[in-house]
């Protein structure tokens, strides 16, 4: 994180003056070696009245290394280490659990700029390559396992849909990055600048109210006056009985690596409302 001053003159009957507006800019202070482990932790739900139904919930630990320094900025790998779901019957549920575990020690290779904005995953030949393998693997598992499948769905064809999928996300950089949805979460405000204090907007359609404030954070004690913690919240335009609220809380270190993330979405339908939670925790921290 970077305190930044920005000056700008305005015109009066009395001559000129300068006003002054503190803001946080949020760039890396990356050096290659650094190493951080986090564990992301996610549950969805649906609520009606007084009554709470947990859907489902997941959680994975995985690693970020900064492996290299470029011209333009740096290379990271991240590296899934661990993974969790309450959801192991349904078929959905099995194949997803089976092929992220495939992804256990996975080396995924991300460029991103010298402020830390992800520009694209560097090795995603070789990812494409182990998935199509992976995915193979898991639908003969999954046949093994369950041979009543074949009457529903034949294992060529089932390959054939899979197969489908997994080029549609690797055809852009959007969909790949999008898999990887803990480091982009992570990563998401970098090369951005937020003006201290709360300020509110209106842009695209959302009501956008942002708060940024410097100092300690609340429960930890390692930091410094240099720390900040960045809250905004997105309200979409209520349509239908529909309305959707997304909530973004990120605290960071001094060098600007993310020290948590709490995403909240509340989709109101009716008399029903869906919610997603996600939270993002550094487990440890190391540099050279």
């Amino acid at each position: 994180m970077q305190a930044q001053t920005a000056a700008s003159d305005e015109e009066t009957s009395g001559g000129a003056t300068a006003q002054e507006t503190d803001s946080v800019a949020v760039c890396s202070w990356f050096c290659v070696g650094d190493t951080v482990e986090y564990r992301m932790s996610s549950v969805a739900a649906e609520i009606v009245g007084n009554d709470t139904t947990v859907t489902e919930s997941t959680r994975n630990e995985f690693m970020v290394c900064v492996t290299d320094s470029t011209k333009k900025g740096y290379e990271l790998e991240y590296r899934l280490q661990d993974v969790f779901s309450s959801d192991t019957t349904s078929m959905r549920g099995i194949i997803s659990l089976q092929k992220a575990r495939l992804g256990i020690g996975q080396r995924v290779k991300v460029a991103i700029s010298e402020t830390g904005v992800i520009q694209r995953i560097t090795n995603e030949k070789e990812l494409y390559k182990k998935s199509l393998a992976d995915m193979q693997q898991t639908v003969d598992r999954l046949y093994e396992q369950i041979p009543l499948l074949v009457g529903k769905i034949s294992r060529q064809d089932m390959k054939k849909q899979l197969k489908e999928k997994l080029d549609t996300i690797f055809a852009s950089h959007e969909n790949l990055i999008n898999q990887y949805y803990g480091l982009k979460l992570l990563f998401n405000n970098h090369g951005k600048i937020f003006p201290t204090g709360e300020t509110e907007d209106d842009t695209d359609g959302y009501h956008i109210t942002v708060s940024v404030t410097k100092g300690k954070l609340e429960d930890e004690t390692d930091t410094t006056d240099d720390d900040y913690e960045i809250y905004y919240k997105l309200t979409e335009p209520e349509a239908n009985g529909q309305q959707t609220n997304y909530y973004y809380d990120y605290t960071y270190f001094p060098d600007g690596w993310p020290r948590s993330v709490l995403v909240t979405i509340l989709e109101k339908q009716g008399e029903k409302t869906l919610l997603t939670q996600m939270a993002i925790n550094w487990l440890s921290k190391a540099w050279k």
